[in-house]
């Protein structure tokens, strides 16, 4: 009884949602860049920031691929070789007391040069100036 109640309120859900959800467009859809390995100038103290610390970036962008899909066109996709020189560029030439300033300004770069709909920027300090044994020190936002 219990499982016939539940398969009719998700349907009933299902119903709703997919009133709601543009035709073609899944909200599952994103641009994925995982590991991308820079040379980050950071760290509270201006004598952290001085020598660059080895740091990896993610950036999941989500967005509409259901053009690309069909099209195999790159200018109906996010291209990613850019997000790759936008992470890149940002750690080379700026320095940043946080970890989260420099994720956010790959946010801010990245929404000048790419559509999307949602971002997340996953920054990970992989040898962090502290005392005991660590796989590293991160930050993660979420940006609509």
């Amino acid at each position: 009884m219990l499982a016939v109640l539940l398969d009719r309120c998700w349907g009933r859900c299902l119903e709703y949602l997919g009133s709601r959800i543009k035709p073609g467009w899944s909200p599952l859809d994103r641009v994925v860049l995982s590991g991308i390995r820079c040379a980050l100038r950071v760290g509270v103290a201006a004598a952290e920031r001085r020598i660059p610390q080895d740091c990896r970036v993610d950036v999941e962008l989500e967005c509409d691929l259901s053009r690309a899909r069909k099209s195999d066109d790159v200018h109906d996709t996010i291209d990613y070789a850019r997000v790759f020189d936008v992470v890149q560029r940002l750690a080379r030439d700026e320095e940043f007391a946080l970890l989260e300033r420099f994720a956010g300004r790959v946010e801010e770069e990245l929404r000048q040069s790419t559509r999307f709909e949602g971002l997340v920027v996953r920054v990970q300090k992989l040898r962090p100036p502290l005392s005991g044994a660590l796989d590293f020190a991160g930050i993660e936002i979420h940006c609509r």
